[in-house]
């Protein structure tokens, strides 16, 4: 087969798509949490988590939170941008 669209499975590819990000910012992803009442005592899926903007947020908010992505490179690149700033 041959892939079609973006290959989330290069790291350069995620980078670039983390940068491009507009409307998945932390500011409203914050305003997502506090909206649904996430704290410490909750646990978090996100499946999709993607370069993990949404679950960085959950976790810095006290959640336990599995991320979940088909690209292992989105997922070592939330991993990084988690262990940044975590």
């Amino acid at each position: 087969m041959k892939q079609v669209g973006v290959d989330f499975d290069d790291p350069v590819q995620v980078e670039a798509y983390d940068r491009k990000q507009t409307s998945n910012t932390p500011e409203a992803n914050q305003a997502l949490i506090q909206r649904l009442g996430i704290s410490k005592k909750h646990r978090v899926i996100d499946i999709g988590t993607g370069t993990g903007t949404f679950a960085i947020i959950a976790a810095l908010n006290g959640a336990h939170v599995y991320a979940v992505d088909v690209s292992h490179a989105m997922l070592s690149y939330a991993e990084y941008i988690c262990r940044k700033i975590c």
